[in-house]
């Protein structure tokens, strides 16, 4: 009879444990639910932003540096404060802020699918070799070019 009761206890203790482990996990799951949420929009608009640079000029006559950029995804780019711009070679490095935005064929301010963009960068003497640009948007989707001056 003894046995029987110790037996029930700790079935009655298992049960009690595994529902309390139950809840626990289940208390998790709409936080669990909302980060892989976030996490999959995050990629999926990564994956629908894409750009491409398709010309880099000099223009040494006012000293900037004119980048020519094709929207190539299907969402409409924020090109501003939050872009970066990263221009080097071997003896140089340089993040200019000294810049603006120009879209070249829309009919509005946005960078939307299969528009240019034209980014003027300003203070850009004395550039002369082979150079590598880098320009990363809002959400860290980024495109680099090599050119020589």
């Amino acid at each position: 009879m003894s046995e029987t009761i110790s037996t029930s206890i700790l079935t009655t203790a298992t049960i009690i444990l595994a529902v309390a482990v139950a809840t626990a996990f289940l208390s998790f799951v709409p936080e669990l639910n909302s980060t892989i949420s976030s996490v999959a929009y995050t990629n999926v608009e990564k994956l629908k932003t894409s750009f491409k640079i398709t010309f880099v000029s000099v223009n040494s006559s006012d000293q900037t540096l004119l980048i020519w950029l094709k929207n190539v995804g299907s969402t409409v780019i924020m090109v501003g404060p939050s872009t970066d711009i990263f221009l080097w070679n071997s003896t140089f490095l340089s993040n200019p802020t000294d810049w603006e935005a120009n879209i070249l064929n829309g009919e509005d301010e946005k960078w939307s699918p299969h528009e240019t963009a034209m980014l003027t960068v300003n203070g850009t003497s004395q550039l002369n070799g082979e150079y590598h640009l880098k320009v990363v948007i809002h959400n860290g989707v980024e495109e680099q070019y090599d050119f020589s001056i």
